[in-house]
């Protein structure tokens, strides 16, 4: 017998679907160069990025692909789908 969760958005199944559509909408967005793919490729599993990563992250930022978060000093990105909602 197989459990679902309750909500969705906690459902893996959803998470991953989820980030794998950011993660071609960051590919197919004609602005898009290699180092935005890797940063995004870390992003899609971790809100935090390696120092390397942090000038790809703010320019997916600028590209309207991903939100910059600063809490107490800590910097983080929070991926943003083709639909605005957060991957």
């Amino acid at each position: 017998m197989s459990h679902a969760p309750e909500d969705p958005a906690e459902d893996p199944t959803n998470t991953d679907d989820a980030r794998q559509r950011w993660l071609s909408a960051v590919a197919a967005d004609p602005r898009t160069r290699p180092q935005h793919c890797a940063a995004a490729e870390v992003l899609a599993h971790e809100p935090q990025v390696p120092d390397e990563h942090v000038p790809a992250a703010e320019e997916l930022v600028q590209m309207g692909l991903a939100w910059r978060n600063e809490l107490e000093g800590v910097l983080s990105y929070t991926p943003i789908d083709p639909a605005g909602k957060p991957a």
